[in-house]
């Protein structure tokens, strides 16, 4: 079943989504069967361009300009919305309306979880599509992440200057972490964790953060550090947050018996999208 641009239901979402899951259940079919064909029904006006391929090492062609829409270095959003976005030129009148990543429904990043909580016990989102959220809002004005049962929005004037530096500073930090669990750092241990210190005492943005003793360059403080600065960024991305929609329940697997009718949640989903941008 193909999504047609135009009059896409919500019983139509939940077909194509089952069908997808049953059938080829990877991200990047989420992102170009159900995601982008719903946004270019309800946002006619805008374009919604695939630009995950956009990345630094594939974007050759020396005219694109992908920095007006993501970092340095970093990952490209899945999905941009934008006016007069044109791969082979650059001009003054693009606009980029925001970032979107998507993952697909089963993705442990976000199923059953949440950005932030205070709340003990609580289930977060995994900290790889917090940094990629990060990155968007650290150039773009607005994102949306999606798992296409929760569909959230984000806006980076809610947050301050100093938090949107501090983002930058971390995110080129967090491509020096390393997973205990990852081989690279049980064979370089000792330099990853040199290095890791000495990026932060040479940083004024992060060494006033003041999460780690740069005196005790020890596993322990290694780890204790990354777990502050994480914590940090999952409570700056939290003031984005200006709504939170679950079309389909965040958790379990998706019954189709408690979908018969159109859930209220498909209706506030559709008009806000037409207001976010």
């Amino acid at each position: 079943m193909t999504l047609a641009k135009d009059n896409i239901s919500f019983e139509m979402y939940l077909n194509k989504l089952l069908e997808i899951s049953s059938c080829n259940p990877f991200e990047i079919n989420y992102q170009l069967e159900l995601i982008k064909p719903l946004l270019e029904s309800v946002l006619c006006k805008y374009q919604v361009v695939d630009t995950s391929r956009n990345s630094e090492r594939k974007s050759k062609n020396p005219v694109h300009d992908r920095y007006s829409y993501t970092l340095k270095d970093a990952a490209a959003p899945d999905l941009i919305i934008a006016e007069n976005f044109d791969y082979y030129k650059k001009t003054m009148e693009l606009k980029i309306h925001a970032a979107i990543e998507v993952k697909d429904q089963a993705s442990s990043e976000m199923l059953g979880r949440a950005l932030y909580s205070e709340k003990k016990g609580m289930r977060l989102y995994k900290i790889h599509i917090v940094n990629e959220i990060s990155g968007y809002l650290c150039v773009n004005e607005k994102a949306i992440a999606t798992n296409c049962r929760r569909w959230q929005f984000f806006d980076n004037s809610k947050i301050k200057k100093s938090e949107k530096e501090y983002l930058k500073e971390y995110l080129n930090l967090s491509k020096h972490i390393y997973l205990e669990s990852s081989g690279y750092y049980r064979k370089n241990k000792k330099a990853v964790i040199e290095e890791y210190f000495n990026i932060i005492n040479s940083n004024e943005a992060l060494k006033k953060c003041n999460f780690c003793d740069s005196d005790k360059k020890t596993e322990k403080t290694y780890f204790d550090s990354i777990e502050k600065f994480e914590l940090k960024t999952r409570k700056i991305i939290n003031k984005c947050i200006v709504n939170t929609i679950d079309v389909l329940d965040n958790k379990g697997t998706i019954s189709l018996d408690k979908y018969q009718h159109t859930p209220k949640e498909w209706d506030e989903l559709i008009g806000y999208l037409q207001i976010f941008l």
